[in-house]
């Protein structure tokens, strides 16, 4: 059973304008896993009943690689789901992009201690939390998660977005 990081590090940018001098940041963004890049799902790749949304990034098949953030900034979102993504943290940065990670293993230290409470207060395994800026803060190349797998697909992801 193949198992990869569909970490996507992905480019779903929303309202760039050229007239604005806006554009993808260069070498801003570092690679989120220790492996080289390969590239096993595109982004808008025909999907069973979906168009997939996120680049998938190997892991040589293997869970619980350390996942790093990309740039800094903090943990915005944190989406748990039996579909999707699976396991997801949403980073925003500074620059106003937000990358997505998912399919992932596990949360690092406080923010799976924040799952857990949340998960037994609400009685229920799947979450959808929106969090303030200042609740988890990361720096560049931090690790935030561990590799898990889509088993749908084999994969696991990360996202790139600009919500401007």
């Amino acid at each position: 059973m193949n198992k990869r990081l569909l970490l996507l590090l992905l480019l779903l940018i929303s309202q760039i304008t050229i007239s604005k001098g806006q554009g993808y940041p260069k070498n801003y963004f570092h690679w989120p896993v220790d492996t080289p890049v390969i590239v096993v799902g595109v982004f808008g790749e025909i999907r069973d009943n979906h168009f997939h949304s996120g680049i998938d990034l190997s892991t040589y098949e293997t869970e619980g690689r350390p996942v790093q953030a990309a740039a800094e900034g903090y943990i915005s979102r944190i989406k748990i789901s039996s579909d999707g993504y699976g396991r997801a943290l949403y980073v925003t940065h500074p620059n106003g992009f937000v990358t997505v990670y998912g399919h992932l293993q596990k949360f690092t230290g406080s923010v799976n201690e924040y799952v857990k409470k949340i998960q037994y207060e609400r009685q229920r395994f799947e979450i959808d939390d929106n969090l303030k800026p200042n609740q988890f803060k990361v720096k560049q190349d931090e690790v935030i998660a561990y590799s898990g797998q889509n088993r749908r697909c084999q994969r696991t992801t990360s996202a790139l977005r600009n919500p401007r």
